[in-house]
């Protein structure tokens, strides 16, 4: 069993873990008192588990569950506690601490020994006082073996010096001898403590006295002496500072130094952890101007010309017959640019301290915000040029927009040209999701004249900028938008009266609607009204 591992039993929501060692010496205690070892008669259970309440770091308004099991085994006292059924006891369950920690009332010892106390509750902590006090959990088969009820003793012997009350050295040297039988534990311990050689002239003579002291069953009885000398008076000081008769209790857990609140640590303290620019979604890609014809942009004015009438040839009877002719016209075109620009006076403290992070990614928005704006600017200009008509009908169980597509894209090939890409507004496009791959393929492929299953060089592309009720479909050669190169073009210039670094975007677009034909906007209702 791996101490301090955090595993449920099974699929409930018991945990089980190792509540108090024995024979382990404790960190100090919260409130300052000496390190202190328990063995298995030393500490109380109460019959009822369910008594023992498991919280969270020691504070009982923070409760998660109860135990269920309490047992002593060779290793300490184990526990099993289930998890309350709250949302505190589900957050534990996910990552909570891994330590458990004892809460003991009415100690009495014999220096570090615990001789009798009882368990009166339990903390998950960072950090207990016992270091192999932790979670964990039985391996398959495994079982859980008792503590051996054969007696057993220890010895400890310890020597030290002490100076009375007229300047006298002495030395003290102290016998500990624990036997623990059954559910008796007997501690006897002995002072002899040894007079110096040449004692003053007139002083009360001292012989070495020998004081026990046993405790049973947790009651102590020391020997009464015959006569009181200074020795013995000082020995029994000795023993009572070893053996306090007024009970201790015990949260087995280290000191508490707090970050916040009384008795804290304070914020100043404590490096913050820097991450830098936060996640604020995805950079902003184009979706509409990829779909069309793109190129650099040379000027502020482009101008060019188109057919209206072309020439057209028919039937001839030959044979001096007149030769079929007709009129053709055209028409200029001529089309603007669109600027777009955006400057900032950053103070010159981001430059001068190296706070080249904060100034790219100042840029970097900036410039997604003119890929954003260009882009739904050269949507607008697609609808308003695109030649707009009403589906025929709905045919039932054909979603509308699967429709609107289809009688788009049949406008556009009946003007020569080939569809190559759809808009439509989210909320139309969401039942095209719910539709069958093979219904889909096989609608587009009879509209479009693609080869069957091959929409490859067709995109569907949902947007919020078309109307609902609305499909935009569209021939690639039929539009274009040209950029002035490096747009958008950084410009950068000192402030010098300010103390600042103005930084400004400059952007240039310019949108061609070469055959308005080739561009569809179909509205989802049927021009007479009816389905």
């Amino acid at each position: 069993m791996e101490v301090g591992l955090f595993e449920r039993v099974g699929d409930s929501r018991i945990v089980r873990g190792l509540l108090l060692p024995f024979g382990e010496l404790s960190r100090p205690n919260q409130s300052g008192t000496e390190s202190i070892m328990f063995s298995a008669d030393s500490i109380s259970l109460p019959r009822d588990p369910s008594i023992i309440t498991l919280n969270i770091g020691h504070d009982r308004f923070n409760p998660i569950g109860r135990a269920v099991a309490l047992t002593k085994t060779a290793r300490g006292v184990e526990a099993d506690f289930a998890i309350a059924e709250t949302d505190e006891g589900d957050a534990y369950l996910t990552g909570g601490f891994r330590k458990l920690s004892a809460e003991v009332a009415d100690i009495i010892r014999r220096g570090a020994q615990a001789v009798q106390s009882r368990l009166t509750g339990a903390a998950a902590v960072p950090e207990g006082a016992f270091a192999s006090a932790g979670l964990f959990a039985l391996a398959e088969g495994e079982e859980i073996t008792e503590v051996n009820d054969e007696p057993s003793e220890t010895k400890e012997e310890t020597t030290e010096t002490f100076t009375d009350e007229q300047g006298v050295e002495h030395e003290r040297k102290v016998t500990r001898v624990t036997r623990v039988d059954g559910e008796t534990t007997t501690i006897t311990e002995t002072i002899v403590i040894t007079e110096p050689e040449a004692p003053a002239e007139g002083e009360a003579e001292m012989p070495n006295a020998t004081v026990p002291q046993t405790l049973l069953a947790g009651k102590i009885a020391a020997a009464e002496p015959e006569k009181l000398t200074a020795a013995m008076f000082a020995a029994a000081v000795a023993a009572a500072i070893r053996q306090p008769e007024q009970a201790e209790t015990l949260l087995a857990a280290l000191n508490d130094v707090k970050v916040s609140g009384t008795n804290q640590v304070g914020t100043a303290a404590i490096a913050p952890d820097y991450i830098g620019e936060i996640w604020s979604g995805i950079p902003f890609a184009r979706r509409i101007i990829p779909l069309l014809l793109h190129g650099d942009l040379t000027s502020l004015r482009t101008i060019g010309w188109r057919w209206v009438v072309e020439p057209e040839v028919a039937e001839w009877a030959g044979n001096k017959a007149n030769v079929p002719s007709n009129t053709p016209t055209t028409e200029n075109a001529e089309w603007g640019i669109q600027r777009f620009a955006g400057g900032w006076d950053l103070a010159r403290e981001f430059i001068d301290f190296g706070e080249t992070e904060v100034v790219n990614s100042f840029l970097t928005a900036a410039a997604g915000s003119y890929a954003k704006k260009s882009d739904a600017w050269a949507l607008a200009q697609l609808l308003a040029a695109a030649t707009t008509s009403n589906v025929e009908d709905l045919p039932a169980d054909v979603p509308p927009a699967l429709v609107g597509i289809v009688d788009g894209a049949l406008g556009i090939i009946a003007n020569d040209a080939r569809p190559s890409y759809a808009l439509v507004n989210p909320a139309d496009y969401r039942p095209l999701l719910f539709t069958k791959k093979s219904d889909v393929l096989e609608y587009l492929n009879l509209g479009l004249g693609l080869e069957d299953g091959d929409l490859s060089g067709f995109s569907i592309v949902p947007h919020t900028g078309v109307p609902e009720g609305e499909v935009v479909t569209g021939a690639r050669e039929a539009a274009a938008v040209h950029e002035l190169p490096g747009s958008p073009i950084r410009v950068n210039a000192l402030d010098m009266v300010k103390g600042g670094v103005d930084e400004a975007l400059f952007g240039y677009v310019q949108f061609r609607d070469y055959f308005k034909a080739g561009i569809r906007r179909v509205s989802l209702t049927p021009a007479g009204g009816g389905a």
